[in-house]
Parts: structure tokens; sequence; C-alpha cells
């Protein structure tokens, strides 16, 4: 089963050990960089193979160990410390290498700086190296007996040999380094079909349609993964098909029942999930009559799963999406296993369901791994200790139960908001122009109202006074509309 134990970001170290990640932090902190740059380096998907450089750098090392460094005066010891890092499995992560390459390029050039000083009072003081005039050659009177000494006076007179050395090795190092990756992960068991990937335009995208594959088996035949929840629809059209056959034909002791039992098995698996994010134990999924379209049913309303709110399509793509995929590995969907990346999570989200989309998912798929990007606290509070939260904002790594914390110290604690902000007292002001002014513009009340909700336990007496008097002046008219209060 595939999972991070490990990720390495800004030489902080993130132990996760298998558990969900939260990534959160103020506009502008880079969370959607940070999850793409997990996501290519789970995949794959770096632009520079800084492993062969890494190779060429190794190489040029140990034959400056051999060749230049007695000359350069390293010692026994620096010349092992060099050797354990080169081939010590500890320093295969890039940052820890990198930072053994800044080290070691800086203790480079302070030894040849060193070399370059001797040179110059060698060259002034010697008089046992002479050039011969006929040919222009040099010649050097060998000490038998101190071999270094022999080869550091040769590199005096040939220091192009060092300068080369360096110069190359410092054009790798440099290299590496601005090709390093910025998330570095230690895995367990790697699979690389088992990452998921969830950008957060998922649901803006005009394709986005649960009718788009008449059958499942054109769904199929198409090979087409960009959007694999419009197939589900197909799904499970095709499964009560079969369902029924088997109804049909079926006797005692068949071995058709145990395909009975696993199709019925998953109806119940979807439908629970569906009670659960939909808060309506009604809700159970039917069919059509002439069985070419699947409705959900709530009490006596039926809609179908494209009449769902873009907030329940934003999960329900999430959803679709690792079902189709348990289906497709011939998994009951509580064993797909994985690592699921989703960028801001709680996009399109009314606070509600920014409190349940998290607990939903993990329910769902309980040996998947999430790691999730969101600036919401209701999602950051939804969650145990059986998550961490990481702040990019402070590069902190919060590995206490936040569930047990109110909205409002997550949002002073981790989003670094004082909760009577400026913003909110300009927006209570606003919301006293309209009611004086245009009652009649319950949109832009509304849109108004859907910002200071969260905060409005925070609100000061005077402000919740004109908060309340705006949802009573829409609750009045009925133009409350899909505000969550």
């Amino acid at each position: 089963m595939s999972s991070i134990l490990t990720i390495i970001f800004n030489a902080q170290v993130l132990l996760l050990e298998g558990k969900n990640l939260i990534i959160t932090g103020n506009n502008g902190a880079g969370k959607t960089r940070f999850l793409n740059d997990l996501a290519n380096n789970l995949k794959g998907n770096i632009h520079y193979n800084n492993k062969d450089l890494r190779n060429k750098i190794i190489s040029e090392i140990n034959f400056g160990i051999i060749n230049f460094h007695p000359s350069l005066e390293f010692t026994e010891h620096e010349n092992g410390h060099l050797k354990f890092i080169l081939k010590n499995d500890l320093y295969h992560l890039e940052d820890t290498f990198s930072k053994e390459l800044i080290n070691f390029k800086r203790q480079l050039n302070h030894k040849f700086n060193i070399f370059n000083k001797n040179k110059i009072t060698f060259l002034e003081k010697s008089s046992k190296n002479i050039k011969h005039p006929s040919n222009n050659k040099l010649i050097v009177n060998i000490d038998s007996k101190n071999k270094n000494q022999n080869q550091k006076e040769f590199y005096y007179y040939a220091s192009e040999h060092i300068e080369n050395y360096i110069k190359n090795l410092t054009k790798m190092i440099d290299l590496y380094i601005a090709n390093k990756k910025t998330v570095e992960v230690i895995l367990y068991n790697l699979n690389k079909d088992s990452i998921y990937f969830f950008d957060s335009s998922r649901v803006e995208r005009k394709d986005f349609s649960l009718d788009q594959f008449k059958t499942y088996d054109e769904f199929l035949d198409s090979g087409s993964f960009t959007n694999i929840e419009g197939a589900l629809e197909a799904y499970l059209l095709l499964q009560k098909l079969e369902l029924l056959s088997l109804l049909k034909h079926r006797k005692n002791k068949s071995p058709k029942i145990k395909k009975i039992n696993e199709i019925e098995k998953w109806f119940i698996k979807v439908e629970s999930d569906l009670k659960w994010i939909l808060e309506n134990t009604t809700t159970e999924l039917i069919f059509t009559a002439n069985g070419n379209r699947v409705l959900i049913k709530q009490d006596s309303r039926l809609f179908s799963l494209d009449d769902l709110s873009s907030g329940f399509k934003a999960i329900f793509n999430i959803y679709a999406n690792l079902l189709m995929r348990a289906q497709m590995q011939n998994l009951a969907p509580e064993d797909l296993a994985g690592i699921a990346l989703i960028d801001e999570i709680d996009v399109h989200l009314h606070i509600s369901l920014q409190k349940k989309v998290l607990p939903f998912l993990i329910k769902a798929f309980p040996k998947i791994q999430f790691i999730v990007s969101t600036h919401s606290p209701f999602v950051i509070t939804s969650q145990n200790t059986k998550t961490v939260v990481f702040d990019l904002t402070t590069n902190e790594l919060i590995r206490d139960d936040l569930s047990r914390y109110s909205y409002e110290s997550v949002i002073k604690g981790l989003f670094h908001v004082e909760i009577q902000s400026e913003q909110l007292k300009s927006e209570i002001e606003e919301i006293a122009k309209i009611i004086n002014n245009e009652p009649n513009n319950y949109e832009k009340l509304r849109n108004i109202l859907r910002n200071i909700t969260p905060f409005a336990k925070q609100l000061d007496f005077e402000s919740k006074s004109f908060y309340f008097k705006a949802l009573n002046h829409l609750l009045d008219n009925q133009e409350l509309g899909d505000l969550d209060v």
C-alpha cells in the first residue's frame, strides 16, 4: 500500500507515517505549488533529472580525492567524510545532499585559496625547477621520499588542472542545487498508478457531465482517464441490469449468489455514502423506467446526478473518480489504496460541507492517504489525531488534535488574522448601507453575509445586530438562497 512516510520541504522534515496531511497558510504562501511539486515528485515528472547529475558529481569528487586533494591538503578525515557522503543512503535525499555539496564547495574554494598563496611563495623561493631552453618544457626535480610534495610542486606549475577540476565541479554543484526538488518524499511501497491528483479547477471544466459516456463499455473502449467520474452513471446502470438478470435466473446455492451479494454491497455502499454527505437518511438510488438514467430520491423529490449543486459536484467529482478507480482494479471502495492530492478541497463548498468533506472521503476510502490544501478553518478542525497540519506561512507542522479548537482560535492562530478585522468592519458598514439605501439588492447582501458568517461569533454587539438584521431581512423576503446559517 503506497503511503508517504516523510516529506522534506524547505529543510523542514514532516514526519507523516501514513497520516493524512492538511496544507494551509496565508494567500500566496504556495499551497498549490507545494501540491504540484509533490505530485510531480511522486509521479516522477521532474523536468531535470538530478540523478544523472548527482552521479557525475560523485564521479568527479572521487577523481579529485585521488588526484587533487593531496595537493589541496585535504586531511584523511575530510576525505573520509566525503567518501561516506557519496556512498551512504542517508544522503540520497536531494535536500541533505545539497547541503553537503554547499559545505564542500565552500571548503574546496578555501583550500584552493591557500594553495594559491603557497604556490606564489613556492615559485618565488624555488630554484629547483627550470624550463629547458630548447623545448620550453617543464622539468621538475623528483624527491622519491615525498610523493605528495612532488605532486603538489607539479601542480604549482600546472595549476590549471586543479582550476579546471574546481570550475567544472562548481558548475555541476550549482546546477544541481538550482534544480533541486522543492519537495522530497520518503515513501512506503510506491506505485505510481495509485497517485490521484485533483486540481482546483475540477468542477469549473465545461466537459464535466455524468452523462458523457452512453455505456460503460464505451467508456472503457475510449481509454480516457481525464474525466473518469463520467463513467459512474453508466456503471451504475450496467450493474443494475446485471443484478436484475442474476436475480431473474438465480437458483438456491447458485454460484451467482456471490456475484449478487457483491453488486448489492456496492449499491449499499454508494447509497450509504450519499446519505451521509447529503445529510438525508431517505436518500436512495433509483433508475428511470427506460433504464438510461440514474436518479437520487429524497423523500418525494427526484433529481439527477447532474442536478447536484456546485458544492456537491466538487465533492462528487473526487468521490466518483476514486470509486471508479476501485472498480477498474476490481476492488471494494474501502480497499482502494494510494495517495490522493486535492488542491483547495473547500472550493465551491458551503460551510456545512467544508466541515464534512474530508471526514466523508476518509470514511469512504479508509486506505487512501489524503494530502489536501485549504484556507478553511472548518476543514482544519474537522479532523483528529489521524491528520496533521502544515502551515506554509510559518513552516510549522502541527500535530495537535485541532478538532478540539474553536474555528475562531484556528483563524487567529493559523491564519494570523484578528477576528474583528478591518475587512469585517467594512463589510458590516456595507450591510448597513444596503439595508438603508438598496434593501432589494438581495444578491449583494447574501454575498457579504456569506463572507461574514464564519466569523459571526466574534462580532461585537453592534456588528451582530446588523448581521442578524440582514439575515432577518432576507428571511422575511424569502431570499436566503443558498446561505448556510
